[in-house]
């Protein structure tokens, strides 16, 4: 299994950002948009691996409380375009507490630095006014971590989520 760890998002959160693709379409800008169920925020990934409950078992050692993610700016790299979530110290925080619980028990992941980010759009025609779009900032409430499942299928790639970790309730 293609495996990786993530925050999924909010209802509004993803409306905003499936609003943002709409102006990219109403601009006549193509590429491969990510379909609204796969919006989310990746904390991990680690590729194939076919053992998802000791993956479960580390990111239940991540203990951390609810906390807000914000939507910030639009950009590009490449032909990828994407929202930015404003990083935070606790966003920060549960990302390392999370890869170094997958390092305790040998799970291999992919170690890029963390650039808190959600993909909207692969292989953009026009990364340049892509990247001007404004957004609105929307917040949601960080509450639970998923374990999550790619899965390649005629239509594209599919995300499916097969674990879940909540958050503590704050004291």
């Amino acid at each position: 299994m293609r495996l990786f760890i993530a925050i999924r998002l909010s209802d509004e959160m993803t409306a905003e950002l499936c609003r943002i693709q709409q102006e990219m379409r109403n601009l006549g800008i193509t590429g491969r948009y990510s379909p609204p169920d796969n919006l989310h925020l990746t904390l991990a990934f680690i590729g194939d691996h076919d053992d998802p409950e000791i993956i479960m078992n580390a990111i239940s050692e991540a203990v951390f409380t609810p906390f807000e993610i914000r939507l910030g700016r639009n950009g590009c790299f490449g032909n990828i375009c994407w929202t930015v979530i404003c990083r935070n110290d606790r966003l920060v925080r549960l990302v390392k507490d999370i890869r170094g619980a997958l390092v305790r028990n040998g799970i291999p992941f992919d170690g890029k630095d963390f650039r808190p980010h959600i993909t909207l759009l692969r292989k953009a025609s026009d990364t340049e006014t892509a990247g001007k779009i404004k957004t609105v900032p929307v917040s949601m409430t960080a509450d639970r971590i998923s374990l999550m499942k790619s899965d390649f299928t005629a239509d594209g790639v599919r995300y499916t989520e097969i674990g879940t970790v909540r958050a503590a309730k704050p004291a």
